[in-house]
């Protein structure tokens, strides 16, 4: 009896000892490392002057939230406000970069609203770079094209009689720069 006792005690310990081995040997879900995922820079907030036609200045301010990385690309969408004399455009952009520095662009869209209505469609490519932790610098060119309702009118004065024309729309291709600062939160 004392042998068939020590028969099941020696089994039932070399099988502990080969589970305790087979447990350590083999990879727990708990200590495989996960795979490291590329993070997303956060918001920034965008500050500086502006120009349309190159010649007519505007202040320029825009906020700016990363939506999405894919591979090296990151893309954010940027809301923008530029003020001038005659009006000031309500802007979107989408921008794609490779990070907080470096080159950047994409397209551009803004509705004018004030005294001359309108809109502008195009694109924006730029540089930003941070010289401290939170703030940088950015300087980008811009083209787009502008339309201003009821812009233009007859500079011919109506024949006797005659109504006085209506007006008409002012089209042309806009290109502009923007510089400034940045702050990312």
């Amino acid at each position: 009896m004392r042998i068939l006792k020590n028969f099941l005690t020696s089994v039932a310990l070399t099988a502990l000892s080969c589970g305790s081995v087979a447990q350590t040997a083999a990879p727990t879900p708990a200590s495989t490392p996960a795979p490291v995922l590329p993070s997303l820079n956060g918001p920034t907030l965008w500050g500086g002057l502006s120009s349309e036609l190159l010649f007519i200045p505007t202040i320029f301010a825009g906020f700016s939230v990363p939506v999405s990385t894919g591979g090296d690309v990151q893309v954010s969408l940027r809301g923008t406000v530029e003020t001038a004399v005659i009006s000031t455009a309500l802007g979107a952009e989408v921008l794609l970069s490779r990070g907080p520095r470096g080159l950047y662009g994409g397209p551009s869209a803004a509705v004018m609203v004030g005294e001359t209505p309108g809109w502008m469609a195009g694109g924006v490519i730029g540089y930003r770079n941070q010289e401290r932790e939170r703030i940088g610098f950015f300087l980008e060119g811009k083209l787009r094209y502008l339309v201003l309702k009821d812009a233009v009118y007859s500079h011919a004065p109506p024949a006797p009689g005659q109504p006085t024309p209506d007006p008409h729309d002012f089209t042309f291709p806009s290109p502009g720069l923007r510089f400034g600062l940045t702050y990312r939160f």
